[in-house]
């Protein structure tokens, strides 16, 4: 459980990502002359967009780990040094349900680079209701 959370069931915060992530999606990126809401900050607000929308994001720059939140795409593939990393969705819904990484469980809220960087297959199973797959 991340510090300082204590107070709050783990089963809140996966889908609190999920609901601010999709907020955020909706309200300030769309595809017009203002699509961006607020200042572009050199590239770092639409780099945060595009790994959002593949389904996590690199909460601290140091660290290797990429945390999940909800994907855009019902697929996609990233070339990468291993070849190619390709994301899945199935089923419908807002909240991840579970998480498979070349076909095993995934127990991890995040995803390490070292994963991403070796290629393979990320499913996301999508649901209507909030779950802790990890």
């Amino acid at each position: 459980m991340p510090p300082g959370t204590r107070n709050f069931p783990a089963s809140a915060f996966p889908a609190k990502t999920a609901d601010r992530v999709r907020e955020v999606y909706d309200t300030m990126y769309f595809a017009d002359e203002n699509g961006l809401a607020g200042n572009e900050d050199e590239g770092q607000m639409s780099a945060w967009y595009v790994l959002s929308s593949l389904g996590f994001y690199q909460v601290e720059p140091a660290s290797t780990q990429f945390w999940f939140g909800l994907p855009r795409f019902k697929e996609a593939d990233v070339k990468v040094a291993g070849g190619t990393f390709s994301i899945r969705c199935e089923g419908e819904g807002r909240y991840i349900q579970d998480v498979t990484l070349n076909g095993a469980p995934y127990d991890k809220g995040y995803l390490e680079f070292a994963d991403i960087k070796a290629g393979g297959t990320l499913v996301f199973h999508l649901g209507d209701t909030p779950a802790v797959w990890y």
